[in-house]
């Protein structure tokens, strides 16, 4: 039998050795899921919200135990680790207060005919969920999913597998079945989708992944939902205040150690504007504090595995190689990668690439057609940002992006209370908001002739 196991990628610490599932023992699972669906499924909205009230509570409650599994398996620092908890707090109070509203039937007059829609539940939706939020990423699917009446499976990165395996027992401890957590390789994921009570996938991951999964769930006829990589560009107008820009470019960049689908991954600003630009961020990479990410003064952990920085390391090399400024370098040991500032050309090769890590990639431009030739020159539509005062033209420019969302004069961010997705080789499909709810869901339409 195959195992997976974890380390703690600062130390390099061995912390468990799981084994994984027997395909007998997984379609066991699979089978006695239908049961856990069918039980759930029954339940009064009422009941499904009071139960995961108590999920949310339990969450709380051992908020710092689970903020320190995360540091310890996948690197960030403790700080951000109970931020991004929190933030699963308040996504599950958002949902949890509004799922009624949301799913109250919707209700047509047409003359002649009544017809009434329902939302409705389909089964269970396996989430494939990375490993640089392995909590929020899994909550914020997970959760909607639960309240429309759907059970989880949940595939977990192999790098933060004790971190699924404690969703588990959240969801366990109040409702076993609803919510599982399979330790299973790659390999076995087609014998998932593949099970009559799968009727929905949704993946966190790579473009390549996404292809993957989205091929086997198309074989099966089941429904995707795909949320990859990104290229994010951090517009700088030239009437921006470019260092509240710079701050907010500086944070989204190094966040979670630049590991972050919806990261700055590119910085545009205006050429006359370049020196200033490296200036502040120069002074704010100055400030990092790298170092054991339990630590509390810690601000940038490592990288999540000596692979991943070997490819950022890589990838800085060719963007050097194509014609990049190294403008500020950072020191390198093992999976600690310090945050690196670079100057590039819009025809770099490497903006065509996502750059997982803390590189701060600064593009000048000079006018504005450029401008927009150069941020939608790329393979991903994620998300974005636009600075400036000029409300009209930060608009225009925002209109113009080829992306999921943009923010404007505001970093990149998610929301519990906001549709979120993209387009392109970043994916499709929705998570959170009211679109998010009715990713997985039957809509069920009733219809009813008038009595003459």
């Amino acid at each position: 039998m195959s195992r997976l196991t974890t380390r703690n990628p600062f130390s390099g610490e061995l912390l468990e050795s799981y084994p994984c599932e027997s395909h007998s023992s997984l379609q066991t699972r699979l089978d006695q899921a239908e049961k856990s669906y069918l039980e759930w499924s029954c339940l009064s909205l009422a009941d499904r919200v009071g139960l995961l009230k108590r999920v949310r509570n339990r969450l709380l409650t051992n908020l710092e135990l689970h903020a320190r599994l995360i540091t310890s398996e996948m690197g960030k620092p403790i700080r951000e680790s109970r931020s991004e908890l929190h933030k699963c707090l308040w996504l599950m109070d958002y949902f949890l207060e509004q799922s009624a509203q949301m799913l109250l039937p919707r209700r047509e007059d047409l003359g002649e005919k009544e017809v009434v829609q329902y939302l409705e539940a389909t089964g269970a939706v396996l989430g494939i969920m990375p490993w640089n939020f392995p909590y929020w990423q899994v909550i914020r699917f997970a959760i909607p999913t639960l309240l429309l009446g759907n059970i989880v499976i949940l595939k977990h990165a192999p790098l933060t597998t004790g971190c699924g395996l404690a969703l588990q027992a959240l969801f366990e401890n109040e409702q076993p079945g609803i919510f599982q957590t399979i330790v299973v390789p790659v390999s076995q994921v087609e014998q998932v989708i593949a099970h009559r009570i799968v009727q929905g996938v949704c993946l966190t991951g790579s473009a390549k992944a996404g292809k993957a999964v989205a091929s086997l769930a198309g074989a099966y006829l089941k429904k995707s939902v795909l949320e990859l990589g990104g290229a994010d560009a951090f517009v700088v107008l030239k009437d921006a205040e470019l260092e509240k820009a710079m701050n907010a470019a500086f944070l989204s960049r190094t966040l979670n150690a630049g590991q972050s689908c919806i990261a700055a991954k590119r910085i545009f600003v205006h050429r006359s504007q370049l020196g200033a630009a490296q200036d502040i961020l120069k002074d704010r990479l100055s400030s990092i504090v790298q170092g054991d990410p339990l630590e509390e003064d810690t601000t940038m952990g490592p990288l999540s595995s000596i692979d991943a920085a070997r490819t950022l390391l890589q990838q800085q090399q060719r963007m050097l190689e194509g014609g990049g400024r190294l403008i500020h370098s950072g020191t390198y040991d093992g999976t600690q990668v310090g945050a690196s500032l670079i100057v590039a050309e819009a025809t770099n090769p490497l903006n065509q690439e996502e750059l997982f890590g803390p590189i701060l990639t600064l593009i000048p431009w000079d006018h504005h057609k450029e401008l927009i030739r150069a941020v939608n020159n790329s393979p991903f539509g994620l998300g974005g940002s636009v600075w400036g005062n000029d409300q009209k033209l930060l608009q225009d420019i925002a209109h113009k992006m080829k992306t999921g969302a943009v923010a404007l004069n505001s970093m990149m961010s998610s929301d519990p209370r906001i549709p979120f997705g993209g387009i392109r080789k970043s994916g499709y499909g929705r998570e959170m908001g009211q679109e998010g709810l009715k990713s997985f869901a039957n809509m069920k339409v009733l219809v009813r002739e008038k009595q003459g």
